[in-house]
């Protein structure tokens, strides 16, 4: 039979493991927030990546709004209602 004194200290050995346990999981840096920041880090990641797109998007405007003259009057017209030299606007009343 098991004295007293190693009762004690396997109680005391359990009790610590299961604290120790309980924290790793849940403790300030555990591994509930470990879950939580990886998720963090996709979302970031996920962001990035859509602003890398719209940043693609901006620059080929851009360069297309600089040296693309057709493109440039496609907005001019859709954009600023502008026509072109000899065109005539004709409105008809119904």
């Amino acid at each position: 039979m098991l004295h007293i004194k190693q009762r004690f200290l396997i109680s005391l050995a359990a009790i610590i493991l299961t604290a120790l346990f309980i924290l790793t999981f849940y403790g300030e840096k555990g591994y509930n927030e470990l879950i939580s920041m990886y998720k963090q880090r996709d979302e970031i990641s996920a962001s990035n990546e859509a602003l890398e797109q719209q940043n693609h998007h901006s620059y080929r405007e851009v360069d297309r709004l600089k040296n693309d003259l057709k493109y440039i009057e496609k907005v001019a017209r859709q954009e600023l209602g502008m026509i072109g030299k000899n065109e005539v606007i004709l409105k008809i009343k119904k």
